[in-house]
């Protein structure tokens, strides 16, 4: 008993280890392969995430095992992948549309 005991005591940090992984890519735009320097790179339901360099190149350490993660930024469309230990994000670009607007002004007499 007192073996298999030590057994675990020493085996189970590395398997709580082996639950994250640092994950890094790039982000590029998909028409012209471009790199995107300042888009947002964020894990899913968590308060992780990077913004990317002028490369296009992030990295966020300790992401669990399983989750998705999702590279945005103004102007684009938005995208997610299952988390790796390699992610190469390329954005579509779109337009935001937004709705008429009205300017009111008063002045005094």
């Amino acid at each position: 008993m007192k073996k298999i005991l030590t057994v675990i005591f020493f085996t189970l940090p590395f398997m709580l280890w082996a639950q994250s992984t640092t994950v890094t890519g790039t982000v590029k735009d998909a028409g012209t392969g471009e790199v995107l320097a300042g888009a947002n790179v964020v894990v899913e339901g968590t308060s992780m995430g990077a913004a990317t360099d002028a490369s296009g190149s992030f990295t966020i350490n300790n992401v669990p095992t399983g989750s998705k993660v999702t590279a945005s930024m103004i102007g684009y469309g938005s995208k997610t992948l299952s988390a790796g230990a390699n992610l190469n994000f390329t954005l579509e670009s779109g337009a935001i549309e937004m709705t008429g607007l009205e300017v009111l002004a008063s002045r005094a007499d």
